[in-house]
This record gives C-alpha cells, sequence and structure tokens, in this order.
C-alpha cells in the first residue's frame, strides 16, 4: 500500500468521526420565551349548551352555588408555540394566571386546580360576559360550551370536554393573587406539540367541584389589565453546530488542494 492511499484513508477516518461530532453538536445553548394566549374561553355548566364566554375578561374554574345543572365552571387556554425552534428540547413550562375574585367570601380555603391536556379542537367566539362575569353570555358562532367544541357544530364526546384525565399540573389556589403551574410533564406536553402541532389543542383547567362555593376567577388573554393576563413561560435547548467537525472537514480540504498543486 503506497503512503497517499494510506494517508487519504486516515482523512477518511477524521472525516468520518468530523461527521459524528457535527451531528452531535457541541452541549445546546439554552433559551427562554414568554408566551401569550392564542385563545381561552370558559366552559359555563348549562344543559344545552347554550352558554360561554369568548371573548370576556374572565373565567372561572371550580363550582359555583347557583342551581344544579349550572355549577361547574372550567377554562380552556392554548398557546401557539411554532415560534419555538424545531428539534429544540423543552426543558421547562410555567403557566402564571392572575386570580383576581373568588366565591368564597371569608378566609379562602386552597383549591387544588389542575391543568388536563385537551384532546380535541375548541374554538372562542365573541361571547362576554363582562365583569364580574361567571354566569356566561349567548354563545356566539365558534364559541367553545359545556357541550360543543365550537358552537353550534362539533360537539365534545362528553359534556364539560375532551381531556387526559391525568394531570399536567396542580397548584393549589386560596387568596386571590398570581399562580403559576410548572411541571415535567407540562414540558412533555409542549414537546409533544412541538413535534405534532396538530395535536396542540391547550389544556383545561379543572377545580374543586366537590363542594359548592370553590370557584376561582381568572383574568384572561383580553383582560384590560395586560399585567394580569396569562403567560406561558418556556425554556428550551438547541443543539449548537459542532464546531471540531467543521475544523476537521475544513482542514482536509485544505490539505487535499495543496497536495493536488
Amino acid at each position: 500500500m503506497t503512503m497517499a492511499k494510506r494517508s487519504d484513508r486516515s482523512w477518511f477516518a477524521l472525516v468520518a468521526v468530523a461527521g459524528v461530532v457535527s451531528c452531535a453538536g457541541t452541549p445546546a445553548g439554552a433559551a427562554t420565551v414568554v408566551l401569550s394566549p392564542s385563545q381561552d374561553n370558559a366552559l359555563i355548566q348549562e344543559p344545552d349548551g347554550l352558554l360561554s364566554d369568548g371573548a370576556g375578561p374572565h373565567f372561572y374554574v371550580g363550582r359555583t352555588t347557583q342551581t344544579e345543572a349550572f355549577r361547574l365552571r372550567r377554562g380552556l387556554i392554548a398557546f401557539d408555540v411554532s415560534t419555538i425552534p424545531a428539534g429544540a428540547t423543552i426543558d421547562s413550562v410555567t403557566l402564571a394566571l392572575s386570580m383576581s375574585r373568588t366565591v368564597e367570601t371569608f378566609v379562602p380555603v386552597d383549591r387544588a386546580i389542575a391543568m388536563h391536556r385537551v384532546l380535541a379542537s375548541w374554538g372562542e367566539g365573541a361571547s362576554n360576559s363582562g365583569t364580574p362575569g361567571g354566569g356566561g353570555a349567548p354563545a356566539q358562532t365558534g364559541d367553545a360550551t359545556w357541550l360543543h367544541r365550537t358552537y353550534s357544530g362539533a360537539l365534545w364526546s362528553a359534556p364539560g370536554g375532551d381531556f387526559n384525565p391525568t394531570a399536567s399540573a396542580t397548584t393549589l389556589v386560596g387568596l386571590i393573587g398570581s399562580y403559576s403551574w410548572t411541571s415535567a410533564q407540562l414540558a412533555s406536553d409542549v414537546q409533544g406539540w412541538l413535534a405534532a402541532p396538530g395535536t396542540n389543542f391547550g389544556w383545561e383547567l379543572i377545580g374543586d367541584e366537590s363542594t359548592n362555593g370553590t370557584a376561582r376567577r381568572f383574568d384572561s388573554r383580553t383582560n384590560p389589565e395586560i399585567g394580569a393576563r396569562p403567560t406561558l413561560t418556556v425554556t428550551y435547548s438547541v443543539p449548537e453546530p459542532g464546531g471540531l467537525g467543521m475544523v476537521i472537514v475544513g482542514t482536509y480540504v485544505w490539505c487535499r488542494r495543496r497536495r493536488g498543486r
């Protein structure tokens, strides 16, 4: 075997290593993005699915003191995560909400409010029950209601929404103030939506529905106080190009050109 062929083989081996290094990349760079909701809405228990609050400044979660069959309230919220680079690894996700009213008039008891991943598309229409809200307004075209994913067409498979029964995150909510939800499962939810955008239907917030008077009011994306609107903070990592691999390949090309002179 000639020295030239042996040298070529050595260079080919280096190039192969460079390819592996380039694909693997150097340690990932972390970034954080704060997202506003793409839509939110209130699910208001009503036997005929005629009420909603798509454009309202608030949504309630929990159980009110109204008459039977009109008591439960749930919240829907979704975020467009398409601004996160494809191939990113989701490191953490935190939902922040402002709770501005409670049905419990004395010292509020901490109530668990859980986020469940929604399994079907839903809508946000022009219905608006104003302030203090909670009672709902006549559903408008495209609104999500207790029965409808989009009024007055597609229905939920069960009244109250289609959602994963296992909560993605849970937080205790008591006094008026700001609250946040974060967990590894929330990060997993967003990671899945990044890989398959067509499955991003957001989350449904469900409170303590076992006792009357547990409802909490949260400010929505249309609330006039900008600082009270919901946010989703996502921290992610993106692999950086493999610098060593590029150096090796560049050196190989330079040497080949020198030998060819």
